[in-house]
């Protein structure tokens, strides 16, 4: 009895495999060049149609494309958990820059302009601790948060297109 059920579970194991290769593989591209677009005001909507193909070529590859309808909704989820992976490696980079004072300059300030609108709001309400700022660990925490609510979303717009 016990094979039989890891027989199974073996022969569903090599599917997701098959899934997770190309989906990652799509993700870091997608994550590259779209990254690359959310950098211009103007270019997020090229950013928005590669995730849409990403998911696309998913759907082809996977015999999801009955449920085209969803992809609008999936891709705009994508484009935003795309924008939170993103910010979420921006003020990593930041705190270990401020860590580092032999930093370049010009590499410091380019990261500051970027990460201090998404911190400074936060150091209103949270204060030094012995000298250090945690606004930027409070940010991070709010942008998995964000994260985890995203991809729930992402799961039950996969369901609204059964």
């Amino acid at each position: 009895m016990h094979l039989g059920v890891a027989i199974i579970a073996f022969r569903s194991r090599p599917r997701a495999m098959f899934y997770q290769i190309p989906s990652f593989l799509l993700d870091v591209i997608v994550g590259l060049l779209g990254g690359a677009c959310l950098l211009r005001l103007y270019m997020q909507f090229a950013a928005w149609l590669l995730v849409a193909a990403k998911f696309l070529l998913l759907m082809l590859l996977f015999g999801g494309l009955g449920r085209w309808t969803i992809l609008p909704l999936v891709s705009l989820i994508g484009l935003l958990q795309l924008t939170v992976s993103g910010l979420t490696a921006l003020l990593i980079v930041y705190a270990i820059l401020s860590w580092v004072p032999s930093a370049s300059s010009m590499l410091h300030d380019l990261i500051a302009r970027l990460a201090e609108p998404l911190v400074r709001p936060l150091r209103r309400f949270i204060p030094p601790v012995g000298g250090v700022d945690l606004s930027a660990l409070v940010a991070i925490v709010l942008l998995q948060v964000g994260a985890i609510v995203l991809g729930s979303l992402m799961g039950s717009a996969f369901t609204l297109g059964r």
